[in-house]
């Protein structure tokens, strides 16, 4: 399967959210499909999320828009990197137990749409240990405090990692 796999196209609603890039990912990929109609393609979104500057409800409403846009022209979108940074000003003065319980909320509401609409996803990274984000070239001035994966750096599971899995069994239980 072909994956156009791109950043700043997954919602409205991301401060990386290019609407010039997002249509025109769109376009190269109807193009594709209409050119080659047996050709498995689709869509994948890196989603690095900072909840610092995407509201919650804004970013899910952006998410499900772009998720739709694409279904509607039978193309499948994959979330290719997820992760949720939890550094900057509106957090660094927050109790690390402040900051998982918001990252907690984003992974859950992202989980439960990416489930609704047939979404897989890929989690970007596998312990706040090893994570691209926790250095400060890549991070910034607060990248401590960034903590953007499921599992702490001992890869002891965080709540993310429970919310997730409450997202998933809840959809399973509906059938």
């Amino acid at each position: 399967m072909l994956i156009l796999n791109e950043f700043g196209i997954e919602a409205s609603g991301s401060i990386l959210f290019d609407h010039q890039k997002a249509d025109q990912v769109f376009d190269v990929t109807t193009k594709i499909k209409e050119k080659n109609p047996n050709m498995p393609i689709a869509v994948g979104f890196q989603m690095h999320v900072n909840p610092q500057f995407q509201e919650l409800n804004s970013l899910i409403k952006g998410l499900t828009s772009q998720i739709k846009r694409y279904q509607n022209i039978n193309v499948p979108v994959v979330i290719t990197e997820l992760d949720i940074r939890m550094d900057g000003d509106k957090f660094r003065n927050l109790s690390k137990s402040e900051r998982l319980l918001i990252q907690a909320e984003y992974y859950y509401h992202i989980a439960k749409i990416c489930n609704e609409y047939g979404v897989e996803i890929n989690l970007f990274g596998a312990s706040d240990k090893n994570s691209w984000l926790e250095e400060t070239t890549n991070g910034g001035k607060y990248a401590e405090l960034t903590d953007p994966t499921v599992r702490e750096e001992d890869y002891s599971p965080k709540l993310s990692w429970f919310e997730l899995n409450r997202a998933f069994l809840e959809s399973r239980l509906k059938y």
